[in-house]
């Protein structure tokens, strides 16, 4: 047992109650951590509602400007169908890999 120092000889301090004021500063900590990390969150989602308006304000006028000029309009559906093929590139690539894994870790 330990001592305490409030100046009495027969105070004792128990660890049990040792293990309690540490988890007590641990608390605090972890409060503090969690407030922390959720005022983070609260700033990302602010962040990302004012990223989406833009966006969303970019691609009208993206919009505009494909409906006024046909040459822009063409280009932006090459684009789309650059991305959409090498979204199915990607995809093929993935399940052949994948495919692939699961052949050898049946044959092992």
């Amino acid at each position: 047992m330990l001592k305490m120092t409030t100046g009495h000889s027969d105070d004792v301090v128990s660890p049990l109650f040792l293990l309690q004021l540490s988890g007590e500063s641990q608390n605090g900590s972890h409060r503090q951590m969690i407030d922390d990390v959720i005022s983070q969150a609260q700033t990302t989602r602010a962040v990302l509602g004012s990223q989406r308006t833009l966006l969303g304000d970019v691609q009208g006028k993206v919009k505009q400007l494909g409906d006024k000029f046909p040459i822009i309009r063409g280009l932006l559906g090459a684009i789309k169908r650059k991305r959409s093929r090498d979204t199915l590139i990607l995809a093929g690539v993935i399940a052949a890999c994948t495919l692939f894994l699961i052949i050898y870790w049946l044959s092992k």
